[in-house]
């Protein structure tokens, strides 16, 4: 079946997410995350592409981008995942795909959605759990204060009024939810079971009898990427009581 044309935007900017495939873990240090930026910052003027925002989760990127049509947006998240993955398959000795086929993406159809979108992607890490909005490292918050980075912001300074009223605007509280319909989707068994063997490795069949230390970092890696209480217990052969607190010590 062909895949349908993504919807073009109206005001030339989307919202994109592009993930770890089976939701793995995409940046494990600070380094990858340079990686990354330095990719985006390389490749955007080649795809006359403007980066107006990210956010680097753990296993999963936001980003508002300008585009001057759709091909461009596909052809620089393209180049950015290609160049990530050849860092991130050599320094960690794997081989493979990295990130989900296909990425996500929502046109912003007006400006009112645009400045909400901006707001939704540096909250993240704040409605994650994470830390507050400002004081979480990777996203383009410390852009919006001020510091020189890869972002094109001005179309949003315009439209809020300014820098002060746009951090301010960010940091209000608030519910919003863009392109996130199946964010709350549970993994399948099967998912599940791929995210297990990932974290664990060659510990898998050992886990119940490690170090607690150990066994409950192992678990919370594993929840962190979406598999819940129950499948932890199916999966790896810790008990529930065990599987429980383990999530909650995180």
């Amino acid at each position: 079946m062909p895949r349908k044309a993504r919807p073009e935007s109206r005001t030339g900017y989307s919202h994109i997410i592009f993930r770890g495939v089976n939701r793995l873990n995409i940046f494990l240090d600070d380094e990858d995350r340079r990686i990354m930026l330095e990719a985006m910052g390389r490749f955007a003027p080649e795809a006359g592409a403007d980066v107006a925002a990210y956010c680097l989760m753990s296993n999963h990127v936001h980003l508002l981008l300008r585009v001057p049509e759709e091909g461009a947006a596909a052809m620089f998240v393209k180049k950015i995942a290609s160049s990530y993955v050849f860092h991130f398959n050599h320094k960690y000795g794997r081989i493979g795909h990295l990130f989900q086929e296909r990425f996500k993406s929502e046109a912003v159809d007006d400006e009112r959605y645009l400045l909400t979108v901006f707001r939704y992607i540096l909250r993240n890490p704040e409605k994650a759990g994470i830390c507050p909005t400002q004081d979480f490292p990777w996203s383009s918050f410390r852009e919006l204060a001020g510091e020189a980075g890869i972002c094109q912001m001005q179309p949003l300074l315009d439209a809020a009024g300014g820098r002060a009223a746009l951090v301010k605007f960010v940091l209000l509280p608030n519910d919003d939810k863009c392109l996130e319909a199946d964010e709350g989707r549970r993994l399948s068994d099967e998912e599940a079971l791929a995210v297990v063997r990932e974290v664990a490795g060659s510990r898998l069949g050992l886990l119940p009898n490690l170090p607690i230390r150990d066994r409950n970092s192992l678990l919370l890696q594993m929840s962190r990427r979406g598999v819940s209480v129950p499948q932890l217990v199916r999966l790896t052969g810790v008990s529930r009581n065990v599987a429980f607190h383990a999530v909650k010590s995180g």
